[in-house]
Formats: C-alpha cells, sequence, structure tokens
C-alpha cells in the first residue's frame, strides 16, 4: 500500500492537533529516515534528558535504553532500503511514554522471501515466558546460529524479557516483493502495571500516527521537554536527515533556524508547575524536495500571545533594509541588558530564510494559548 503525500495539509493545524492528541504524554518522538548505527547515540541522548526529568527509576531508565538500542539495531539489520528517495523506503522509530507506560515501536521494508523465517522466530519468542525465554536465550548463544544480518533472534528475545511482554508485530505489503515490518513492545513504569490502562490499540495507533507524518511530508516530530540540552540533540537528529547533497550554506542555515525556533520555547513558554526543567513543546522536521519546512509550538500565556502576534506581525512588514536596521537595533538593546526583547530571533529568522513567518495562535483554555510557528527555507 502506497502512501499518498497531501499538499493541501495545513501544518499549523497539524501541529496543534499532534500537540492535543499527545498532550498528556510525557515524551512522543518519532524519526523517519535512512538508519545508521551512529543514529542510536542521539536518540538515546534525547531519550536520556526527558526520562531524568520523569524521574524514573535506575531500573527502569537501563530497561528503556537497552530497548531503544534493540529496536534501533532490529531497524539497521533488516531495512532492505531500495530508494533513499522514496518515502515507502524510509525506516521509522516511536518512542512513546503514554500515562506510565513506554512503547517502543520500529518500522522498515523487507523482502517478502525474508518474512517466514522471521516470523517463526517472533512465534517462537511469543510462545515462552520467564525461565523458559531465558533458556531459550541461552541455546541460541550457545548454538552460535548467527546469520550475515546479526544474532540469529537474539535482540528479539532480549526485548521480550527486558519488557516481559509479548511482542506484537505486522507485515504490511508495500510492493512486489517488499513488505513494511512493524514492531512494538511495551514497558510498563509503574511498579503495579496492571492498575495503567493500555491504549486500545497501541500498534495501530503508531502506525496511523507514522502514517500521517508521511502523508505531511515530515521526518521528524518530537513532543516532549525542550531545554538547552534537547535543543542541541535535536540539532543533530536533523543532521542525519539533511543529504550529504545539500550545500554547506543550507545546512547551516536550517541548523541555525532549529536552534531559534527552539530556544524560543525553552526561554519563552509557559511553564507549568510540573515541570522540573525545560517547557513542553513540539518541533516538527519536514522536507520537500530542496524545500525544508521548520514548525515549533508551545503553551504561552495571554500575554505572550498578544505579544508575539504583535511582534511578529511587524516583523513580517519590514522591508529587508528595515529588517538589518531593526536587528542592529534590538542587538544593542540586548547588549545593554534590556531583558524586554523585541525579537531579536524572529528577526534573524527572517534575515536567514527571506521569507515571512507563518504563524497562529490557538486559544486552549481560560489561562493558555498554543503559539506554532512554521519558518520554510
Amino acid at each position: 500500500m502506497e502512501v499518498k503525500r497531501n499538499v493541501d495539509i495545513d501544518i499549523l493545524d497539524f501541529a496543534y492537533d499532534l500537540y492535543q492528541k499527545h498532550s498528556s504524554d510525557y515524551l512522543t518522538y518519532i524519526f523517519r529516515g535512512i538508519f545508521s548505527s551512529n543514529l542510536t547515540g542521539r536518540v538515546l541522548n534525547l531519550t536520556e534528558s526527558n526520562v531524568e526529568q520523569i524521574n524514573e527509576t535506575s531500573k527502569i531508565k537501563k530497561r528503556v535504553f537497552s530497548l531503544l538500542v534493540e529496536s534501533l539495531q532490529n531497524i539497521t539489520k533488516h531495512q532492505a532500503v531500495k530508494d533513499p528517495d522514496d518515502i515507502n523506503n524510509l525506516g521509522c522509530f516511536i518512542i512513546q511514554r503514554i500515562d506510565s507506560i513506554y512503547y517502543f515501536t520500529s518500522g522498515n521494508l523487507i523482502k517478502e522471501d525474508e518474512i517466514d523465517h522471521l516470523e517463526s522466530k517472533l512465534k517462537k519468542v511469543n510462545s515462552l515466558e520467564g525461565d523458559k525465554l531465558k533458556s531459550y536465550y541461552k541455546e541460541i548463544l550457545l548454538g552460535g546460529k548467527f546469520s550475515e544480518k546479526g544474532g540469529a533472534g537474539l535482540g528479539l528475545i532480549d526485548m521480550a524479557r527486558k519488557s516481559g511482554h509479548k511482542l506484537i508485530y505486522r507485515f504490511q505489503p508495500i510492493i512486489p516483493n517488499l513488505s513494511y515490518f512493524y514492531l512494538q513492545t511495551k514497558l510498563p513504569a509503574d511498579q503495579d502495571p496492571e492498575t495503567v490502562p493500555s491504549p486500545p490499540n497501541p500498534l495501530e495507533s503508531a502506525i496511523e500516527l507514522s502514517k500521517l507524518l508521511e502523508t505531511a511530508q515530515l521526518q521528524i516530530l518530537y513532543h516532549g521537554f525542550i531545554n538547552q540540552e534537547n535543543v542541541r540533540q535535536l540539532v543533530t537528529m536533523a543532521e542525519v536527515n539533511i543529504s550529504h547533497g545539500e550545500e554547506h550554506l543550507t545546512k547551516k542555515r536550517v541548523f541555525h533556524i532549529i536552534v531559534e525556533l527552539l530556544q524560543n520555547v525553552a526561554n519563552h513558554g509557559a511553564r507549568e508547575g510540573n515541570e522540573k526543567e525545560g517547557k513542553l513543546g513540539i518541533f516538527l522536521l519536514g522536507k520537500n524536495k530542496s524545500t525544508f519546512s521548520l514548525i515549533a509550538g508551545n503553551k504561552v500565556t495571554a500575554d505572550q500571545a498578544d505579544y508575539l502576534k504583535e511582534t511578529i506581525d511587524r516583523v513580517n512588514n519590514y522591508s529587508e533594509d528595515e529588517l538589518d536596521e531593526q536587528y542592529e537595533k534590538v542587538l544593542v538593546k540586548e547588549d545593554d541588558g534590556d531583558s524586554i526583547g523585541a525579537g531579536l530571533g524572529l528577526i534573524d529568522m527572517r534575515i536567514k530564510t527571506k521569507n515571512k513567518l507563518e504563524y497562529k495562535i490557538f486559544k486552549m483554555n481560560k489561562e493558555y494559548f498554543f503559539y506554532v510557528v512554521k519558518v520554510q527555507l
């Protein structure tokens, strides 16, 4: 089944809808692209920052990182990439923390002639529990039956052992001789997992979320805490999705805009009482041919919403000469310690992109609004 791209999507409405649907999630992160071993460390660092802020036990932290690594390695071992520019060829990785349960979902192309062998491994693993699963792990390890793609199912066994749950999977035909392989496992962080309700169909929900990103031509979705450390990690994640063929100047501008957008969230988003460090926000990165779309959104107070609307409208109306002039004026004010600020980052983004800033402000309730801005270059 081929995913159709919808060029009519209003990406600002789309971002707000995603934020609302996942507002109760402590973490939702999706990466779509070609996976390699150097990606694992970057995803680990980003996840670690969020897990630290949630105050998980050391036991849960270790299991989260172990399952994350196994999920990513599963993609790199089994992905069958034909054309990196075809959206159906992109692998995907999703990590979510819904209520008190972590969900790890991976997806990648697989050759049809590999499905039976892989499914037999999955069925075998799911048929075992506890000590029997542990014994099977030792049997495979000592047997030394390894294929060119790795450890004869050791990763699958380890995922089942670490999570304590069955592996959920699906093979979905894409084109002749190729299917898309989805694999999901879950890890309850609560001491009593029976008290934590699970979503009706978490794998279906994750697949739907991935397809929404495909339709909107997005490669990265991040919903979680945004602070200075996460800004750095998200920039490095974006770097993976920017082709080596891009001009150096384009890469530099993209990275610069990401930093400006996310620092705006980290510094000026509304802070709620249960947030220890950083602000909850959303970040999306998309690419259509040679055009990059960068979107960020977060909660703001009524006063912040009024200020942002007035400032962006003013910045969008500046001519090129006025932008340069205002940039110098605001820079001098900040150097003089003026804490009021006058949209230096917004002016800088307009100068760097030579495009007007697209934005919307949605009323969430009596106390908060949601501000989302898109920058295209």
